[in-house]
């Protein structure tokens, strides 16, 4: 994560539903497991849980409201930067693109959020 992302999150949740987007090519590559996504996202419920309680573990600041991954280890139009993903998550949560934000780490997210409606 960069550095402050965590807490983002957790202030995020204060004030509307959070959904993390990610790519995860490596799963459609066969470079990574079901078992080692999985510890990879309950790595990242922890480092959010952390930020929550200033650095202590707990589950009440560990929750995102949807997650969507995209395992193509080609372009699709699902994988960021293309916006399916972010399109499945506002349909999801009933949310209007001029009311989401996009919170990412990479060109890749601003350019998805941008071809989405979203604020990036």
């Amino acid at each position: 994560l960069i550095p402050g992302s965590a807490g983002a999150i957790t202030r995020l949740r204060l004030f509307a539903p959070v959904a993390v987007v990610t790519n995860q090519s490596a799963r459609g590559k066969g470079l990574l497991s079901a078992a080692g996504l999985d510890e990879i996202h309950e790595r990242l419920r922890h480092l959010i849980a952390s930020a929550a309680r200033g650095g202590l573990a707990s589950e009440d600041g560990s929750r995102w409201d949807g997650l969507y991954v995209c395992e193509d280890a080609f372009p699709s139009s699902r994988k960021k930067p293309a916006a399916g993903m972010l399109l499945e998550a506002l349909h999801d949560f009933t949310c209007e693109p001029s009311e989401a934000v996009m919170v990412g780490d990479s060109w890749s997210d601003v350019v998805a959020a941008r071809r989405a409606g979203c604020a990036p």
